[in-house]
C-alpha cells in the first residue's frame, strides 16, 4: 500500500521528482510495472501469512495432543505403581 500512495502522489503533483532525460511514457511503465510486483508480492505475503496460520494451528494441536499423552502416561504410571506396592504388600504378608 506505501508503494502505491507514494506512487499516486507523485503522479497527482505532476512533479514526478526524476530528473534528466526519462519522458513520461517511460516514467508510466516502470510505474505501471512497479505496481505489478508490489502487487503480487503482497498476494504471495497474504498466501504465506495464511500458510503460517495453519502451521500454527496444526503445532497448538499437536502441542495439546502431546500433553494429554503425557497425562496419559503419568496417569498410568502411577496406577502401576500402586500396583507394584500393593503387590510388594502382599508378598510381605
Amino acid at each position: 500500500p506505501e508503494v502505491r500512495e507514494c506512487a499516486s502522489r507523485r503522479s497527482s503533483s505532476g512533479n514526478t521528482g526524476y530528473e534528466g532525460g526519462y519522458n513520461s511514457e517511460v516514467i508510466f511503465t516502470v510505474e505501471k510495472a512497479m505496481k505489478k510486483y508490489s502487487s503480487n508480492l503482497f498476494s504471495f505475503l497474504e498466501g504465506i501469512s495464511g500458510r503460517l496460520s495453519q502451521l500454527e494451528l496444526l503445532c497448538s494441536t499437536i502441542e495439546k495432543d502431546i500433553n494429554e499423552f503425557h497425562s496419559d502416561l503419568a496417569h498410568k504410571h502411577n496406577e502401576e505403581n500402586l500396583k507394584f506396592i500393593d503387590l510388594v504388600k502382599h508378598l510381605q504378608e
